[in-house]
């Protein structure tokens, strides 16, 4: 008879990965913003520029890169599996879906460049500012408006699991549970 034990649940990092962005993100906020800074193509001041030559070594840019843009895992837990690529299809002109993938593409192309810059501060070829230029095709616009919009969110919803990620507190169950029980006297 096969034992049916249940299995350690597959979380999407690991715990090496966990210790890495608390180790280096864990009340450092100033690597935050220099990092959003950076992925947004702003200047950097020399301050900034030495926080991430500093503190985002070929390790920490790879975690980066795999935060960022996250790849099909068929491994990792129910409901946390990230397609960055997917698009809701139902019942949408085809019009329409086909402009929100052209949005992913560009919106994913400036993530993943901008991420690989990161080992050596370089940028790519697609500019954030160009984003929002009014003098292009109509669709192009619309395509370019979007991947800025989708940028920008993707880019804050991100720092902000690494902020969180790195402020969690790792306690034993012992400790858990001596806490709770001074909470309660309280």
């Amino acid at each position: 008879m096969v034992e049916n034990k249940p299995q350690k649940r597959q979380m999407r990092y690991s715990d090496k990965e966990l210790k890495l962005i608390k180790s280096t993100f864990a009340e450092r906020d100033d690597i935050l913003i220099a990092l959003r800074k950076f992925i947004y193509q702003q200047e950097l001041t020399e301050k900034e520029e030495v926080i991430l030559r500093e503190s985002i070594n070929g390790e920490v840019a790879d975690l980066i890169y795999k935060v960022f843009i996250p790849e099909l895992d068929g491994n990792s837990t129910f409901t946390n599996l990230t397609d960055i690529y997917a698009v809701n299809t139902k019942d949408r002109k085809i019009e329409d879906i086909s402009l929100e993938i052209d949005i992913n593409i560009l919106r994913f192309n400036y993530l993943k460049q901008e991420i690989r810059g990161l080992k050596d501060l370089t940028h790519g070829d697609i500019k954030l500012e160009d984003l929002v230029s009014l003098d292009v095709r109509k669709e192009d616009k619309c395509i370019n408006f979007g991947a800025r919009a989708g940028i920008l969110n993707h880019i804050e919803g991100y720092l902000n699991a690494i902020r969180v990620i790195a402020g969690e507190k790792t306690e034993t169950f012992e400790e858990m549970m001596k806490r709770m029980i001074q909470n309660s006297s309280k």
